[in-house]
């Protein structure tokens, strides 16, 4: 099993995915919230620690434990919601700020693909290096305006250093959507888009997309070695029924 090291940026990940499904909205650049329907600050501190406890779950599985089926629970109960909590179009828009070169509408399409892809592999690479064992939850501020919670976070990191953590959230067809996050000050979007707009000048979008496909099929074939039983497979009692698709990140790891 291949271990990934982790870092701040997988830390503050991880604890935004655990909490997605009870909250839809976090900050938005100190600006006012528009009014959503959300649970009550006390309430949601409750949820979320309860959350946090369920991902330390999920990372402190044996290693030997974490295959096919581990991968399929952690996408269900955590990567699926997590991942329709981003508006990766608009992540896609900030990593090229300034690029002289926009992508046409195709290849906006596979970039989206892969950073959602990129996003889902951030959080396994947590769960498999057991990233969050023994790391605590060491402040967790909810405030709320408008009915809007504003979540401020600080986890132990690396070496047991206070990791701080914010979201970037905007407001697509009435719904909040993450579009950036940042970690000790420094967004997502300004820490990887230098690369993004070096190859988005130079018109070499299929190597750019080529990059983050190949990072992620690396990673995610080490869980390509397995053998679907007859209910995987489609076939129960007999019958033979539609099987369950992989995700998308695995089909394509596992050239599926």
């Amino acid at each position: 099993m291949r271990r990934a090291a982790s870092c701040p940026w997988l830390i503050g990940l991880l604890f935004w995915m655990s909490s997605t499904q009870v909250f839809s909205a976090v900050t938005q650049d100190d600006e006012p919230a528009n009014e959503v329907s959300v649970a009550q600050p006390v309430a949601l501190k409750s949820i979320i620690r309860a959350l946090w406890q369920e991902a330390i779950f999920f990372s402190g599985v044996d290693d030997d434990q974490k295959q096919l089926d581990w991968v399929l629970d952690v996408n269900a109960r955590i990567i699926s919601p997590y991942l329709d909590y981003w508006q990766f179009s608009r992540l896609l828009d900030r990593l090229l700020t300034g690029a002289r070169e926009k992508p046409n509408e195709v290849q906006q399409q596979a970039l989206e693909h892969a950073l959602a892809d990129t996003m889902s592999r951030y959080v396994f690479e947590v769960l498999i290096d057991d990233a969050i064992d023994g790391r605590a939850l060491d402040a967790l501020e909810v405030l709320e305006n408008e009915g809007v919670p504003h979540v401020r976070l600080t986890v132990s990191g690396p070496f047991g250093l206070p990791v701080h953590v914010a979201y970037v959230t905007e407001v697509s067809e009435g719904q909040w959507r993450v579009v950036d996050m940042m970690v000790a000050g420094v967004r997502y979007s300004e820490w990887k888009g230098r690369s993004y707009r070096e190859r988005a000048n130079s018109g070499d979008w299929e190597t750019l997309l080529t990059e983050l496909e190949a990072k992620n099929r690396e990673f995610f074939a080490q869980f390509c070695d397995f053998r679907r039983g007859p209910e995987e497979s489609g076939e129960v009692n007999g019958q033979h029924n539609k099987p369950t698709p992989l995700p998308r990140y695995l089909a394509a790891a596992c050239h599926l």
